[in-house]
C-alpha cells in the first residue's frame, strides 16, 4: 500500500468511531488483506509474522501461538481476537482457537493490531494486545473470484466467492476448503499433524440510506485434524513410550446481526447481536460444546467542539458441556482421563464503558481517557481504566503516552479442571521403586483464583522523515501482578493453582517504511522485550518468550505485470523449549497474465529444509518442525 494511503487508514480498536491510523495513540500495526495475498499467504495467522512485536509462531500445521510482547503459547489467555468486532475468545482456556477464526484473505478488508492492553472498549483478557479481523463490506466485492492452489506441503486449496446485488442493498457468498501435509518429526520422520478444513460463509449489507445500514453474517466450518502425541508419560519410564496417532475434529457456526446509524448524528450508535457455537474434540479423550450469544451496544455522543464521547455495554452468556473419556491406546493404563472439566455450566458477563476524548489545545493535543466496569462469573466486578495523550508536533510528527490497566480473568479450564499428563513412581525420588505409577496431576480450585493484572506505561513517536519515509517507534513498561504459572515438572500428585507470580516486561519497537524507488518499497522492523519472572514457578516459565525479533519485507514491480515479494526475518532463541534462533526467508513472485488471470509461485522457509517454532506440552514433548513449502496459486475473477 503507499505511504499516503497508509497514513489515512481508519483504525477501529481504540475509538468505535475509527481515526487515521498516523493519529492513535497506540502502538497498532494495520495488515492490509490485499498485501497479505500479494505476499502468497493463505491464513490470517500468517500475515501476522509482518507485525512488530507480534511472537508468531507455527506449532504444528494446524496449530499456532500468537501473542504481543509477552507469553506466547498454544494457551495464550491475554490477546483479544475479535472478528468483525465480535469476541471469539473461548471461555474454555480465555484464549483463540486459530483455525475457527482463520477466514480466507479472499473475503478480508484488513487485519487491525493493537499491541498494549485494549480493555476499556474490548474488556477483560485484552491484556497483551487486541487484533480485530475484518471482512470487506459486501458492495466491496461485487463479481466472482475462484482460487485454486496446490504445493509439496499443500495438498489443496480452493476458494470462492461470488457479490451481486439487490433492490436496497449487497450481498456475497464464499467458501474454502484448505488441506495441508504433516510435516517432520525428528526420530520418527512423519509428525501426523496434517488437516482438512471446510468454512463458508455469507455477508448481506441492506440499506446505507441517509448513513444508516443494517448487516447480516454467517459462517458455518468443519476440519479433521490428527496429532502425534506422546502423552501421558511414566516416570520413569519402564516401557516404550513412542507417539501415539490420534484424529480430532471440530466444527462451529457464528451469526451476526448489526444496525448502524448514521455517524454525522450528535448520538451515532449501533447493535450488534451475536451468536457462536463450537463443538471440538481435542484428540486427548476431551470434548466440549459451547455456545456464546451476545448483544452490545455502542454509542458516540458529540458533546461539543472539545468532546467526543464514547459509550456502550455488552451482555453475554456462555453455556458449555464436556465430556471426557479415558485413553485406550497407551502401553499403561491410565486411571484418569488426560483433561476433566464440569459436565455441564452456564453464566453470563456484563461490561458496560465510558470513554472521553477531550481537545486540550484544538489540533494539537488531546487526551483520550476511559473505562470499562465488568461483572464476571469466575472474579466478579473487575475495573479497568486508560488515559491516553495524543500530542500533533507537526503535520509530520505525532508523539503518544499512555498508561492503562487490564486484566485477564481465570478460565473455565483454570476453575473447574483436572489434567493429567504424567504418571510416577513416587519411590523412586527416595531410591526405592515401587513399580507403582500415581497420576501427576494440575487441579484448579473454583473461587480461588483472582484476576491476573497488568498496570502498562506506553509512549510512542510516528514521523514522516521524508515523503517516501516512515518511521514508526514505541516503547513499554508492563508490570504484571497476581500472575497464574503452571509448574512445568511437578513432584507431587496434585499441584493447584494460584495467583503467586508476578513479571516485568520492557521493550520497543520500531518500524521503518521507505519507498526507495518508484518501483521498489522496504519495510523493516526490530522489536525487543525483555521478561523477568518473580515468585512461584518463575523459573519454570522463564525463557517462554523470544527476546528480539527482526525482519525486512522487499515489494518489488519488476514490470507492469510481475511483481517480486520477499520476506526475511529473525526470530531469538526460546530457551524453555530449547529452540534456536533462526533466520527465516519467505519469497513470492506475482504474474498477472491478464486482466481476470493471475498466478503466484510461493515459497516459504527457503533458508531451511524444517524447522521448529514453538511447542504444545499437551500434545506432546517433542518438537514438530515446520517444512519448507512451495506451491502454486492461480486466481481467476469473473
Amino acid at each position: 500500500m503507499p505511504l499516503e494511503d497508509l497514513l489515512d487508514v481508519e483504525v477501529t480498536l481504540l475509538k468505535n468511531s475509527g481515526q487515521e491510523w498516523h493519529r492513535t495513540p497506540a502502538a497498532v500495526h494495520v495488515v492490509h488483506a490485499s498485501d497479505a495475498r500479494a505476499s502468497g499467504y493463505l491464513s490470517v495467522m500468517e500475515s501476522l509474522r509482518e507485525v512488530p512485536g507480534m511472537h508468531v509462531s507455527q506449532v504444528s500445521a494446524r496449530t499456532w501461538a500468537i501473542s504481543a510482547r509477552f507469553y506466547n503459547s498454544v494457551y495464550a489467555n491475554k490477546q483479544q481476537v475479535l472478528v468483525d468486532g465480535v469476541e471469539a475468545y473461548s471461555p474454555v482456556f480465555s484464549g483463540v482457537h486459530w483455525d475457527l477464526v482463520d477466514l480466507p484473505l479472499e473475503i478480508l478488508e484488513r487485519v487491525e493490531v493493537v499491541r498494549g492492553p485494549g480493555a476499556t472498549l474490548w474488556g477483560s483478557n485484552a491484556v497483551n494486545g487486541v487484533i480485530n479481523i475484518l471482512t470487506e463490506e459486501a458492495a466491496d466485492l461485487q463479481g466472482g473470484q475462484i482460487t485454486l492452489g496446490a504445493g509439496n506441503e499443500l495438498d489443496r486449496y480452493v476458494s470462492f466467492r461470488y457479490g451481486d446485488q439487490f433492490d436496497g442493498g449487497h450481498y456475497y457468498v464464499w467458501a474454502n476448503n484448505r488441506a495441508m501435509d504433516s510435516n517432520f518429526l525428528p526420530s520418527y520422520g512423519n509428525a501426523y499433524d496434517g488437516f482438512e478444513r471446510s468454512i463458508a460463509g455469507f455477508r448481506v449489507d441492506i440499506g446505507q440510506l441517509e448513513g444508516h445500514k443494517l448487516t447480516f453474517s454467517g459462517r458455518i466450518q468443519e476440519s479433521d485434524f490428527s496429532i502425534f502425541s506422546d502423552n501421558p508419560r511414566q516416570f520413569p519410564a519402564s516401557i516404550s513410550q513412542d507417539p501415539v496417532y490420534r484424529v480430532g475434529n471440530s466444527s462451529g457456526a457464528q451469526l451476526l446481526a448489526r444496525y448502524s446509524t448514521a455517524e454525522d448524528l450528535q448520538l451515532s450508535w449501533q447493535l450488534s447481536l451475536a451468536y457462536d457455537l463450537v463443538d471440538r474434540n481435542n484428540a486427548m479423550g476431551f470434548e466440549h460444546f459451547t455456545d456464546t450469544a451476545s448483544i452490545d451496544w455502542r454509542g458516540q455522543l458529540d458533546a461539543g467542539s472539545r468532546h467526543k464521547i464514547e459509550l456502550g455495554f455488552r451482555l453475554q452468556n456462555h453455556s458449555f458441556e464436556s465430556e471426557s473419556t479415558m485413553l485406550t491406546d497407551l502401553s499403561f493404563t491410565p486411571s484418569l482421563p488426560v483433561v476433566e472439566l464440569v459436565p455441564e455450566l452456564s453464566f453470563t458477563k456484563f461490561d458496560a464503558y465510558l470513554q472521553d476524548e477531550f481537545v486540550l489545545i484544538p489540533e494539537k493535543l488531546t487526551l483520550l481517557s476511559g473505562a470499562k466496569l465488568e461483572d464476571n462469573y469466575f472474579t466478579g466486578f473487575e475495573f479497568q481504566p486508560a488515559a491516553r495523550l495524543a500530542w500533533t508536533v507537526s503535520p509530520s510528527q505525532f508523539v503518544w503516552a499512555s498508561v492503562s490497566n487490564a486484566v485477564a480473568t481465570p478460565s473455565l479450564f483454570q476453575h473447574n479442571y483436572r489434567y493429567t499428563l504424567s504418571y510416577m513412581d513416587f519411590g523412586t525420588l527416595e531410591g526405592s521403586p515401587t513399580g507403582i505409577y500415581n497420576p501427576i496431576s494440575w487441579q484448579g480450585k473454583p473461587g480461588t483464583l483472582d484476576v491476573e493484572n497488568l498496570i502498562a506505561y506506553e509512549a510512542g513517536w510516528r514521523t514522516l522523515v521524508t515523503p517516501g519515509t516512515l518511521l514508526d517507534a514505541a516503547i513499554f513498561f508492563n508490570e504484571y501482578d497476581d500472575l497464574i504459572l503452571y509448574n512445568r515438572k511437578p513432584t507431587i500428585a496434585t499441584s493447584s493453582l494460584s495467583n503467586d507470580s508476578s513479571a516485568t516486561v520492557s521493550g520497543g519497537e520500531l518500524t521503518l517504511t521507505a519507498r526507495i524507488l518508484e518501483d521498489l518499497t522496504l519495510r523493516s522492523s526490530y522489536s525487543l522485550s525483555h521478561v523477568d519472572y518473580h515468585g512461584l514457578h518463575s523459573l519454570d516459565n522463564s525463557g517462554r518468550d523470544m527476546e528480539q525479533r527482526f525482519h525486512l519485507e522487499a515489494y518489488l514491480d519488476l514490470t507492469e505485470d510481475l511483481d517480486l515479494r520477499t520476506f526475511f526475518q529473525y526470530c531469538d532463541e526460546i530457551p524453555l523449549y530449547d529452540i534456536e534462533s533462526q533466520w527465516r526467508m519467505d519469497a513470492t513472485i506475482t504474474w498477472k497474465a491478464n486482466e481476470q488471470l493471475d498466478f503466484a509461485l510461493v515459497g516459504r522457509n527457503l533458508f531451511d529444509p524444517s524447522h521448529p517454532e514453538g511447542k504444545n506440552p499437551l500434545v506432546s514433548n517433542r518438537l514438530v518442525e515446520i517444512e519448507r513449502s512451495i506451491f502454486l496459486i492461480a486466481t481467476f475473477q469473473f
